[in-house]
């Protein structure tokens, strides 16, 4: 699930055939963390999006463009997600004065 969260086709069919396990087991696996699969796919992502708008590396990249690249596919769903996830929007995680900022303490 790691290696493929970015894949804004993957589906729990693709990902149980990938894994070539059944898709009761893979619910079993996922059961007890408490998680659904569109949950565990989403905080992949957003933790990326997150790690990548904190990097100088894509100070230049649109949010978009990073939200696209890690497999979200609706600008309005990625900001109301990655709000309630973070508490911020996304563009506060950018860096400032050329400097990446400490995602864990406030600015």
């Amino acid at each position: 699930m790691a290696e493929r969260f970015a894949d804004p086709t993957i589906s729990p069919a693709t990902f149980t055939r990938l894994l070539g396990i059944s898709s009761r087991q893979v619910h079993l696996l996922l059961e007890e963390t408490g998680r659904t699969y569109s949950e565990h796919i989403r905080e992949h992502r957003l933790q990326a999006v997150r790690r990548m708008l904190a990097s100088p590396r894509y100070v230049n990249s649109c949010v978009i463009d990073v939200a696209l690249a890690v497999g979200f596919s609706d600008l309005s769903y990625f900001n109301q997600r990655f709000r309630a996830r973070f508490g911020d929007t996304p563009q506060a995680l950018r860096p400032r004065n050329g400097r990446e900022q400490d995602i864990g303490s406030p600015s």
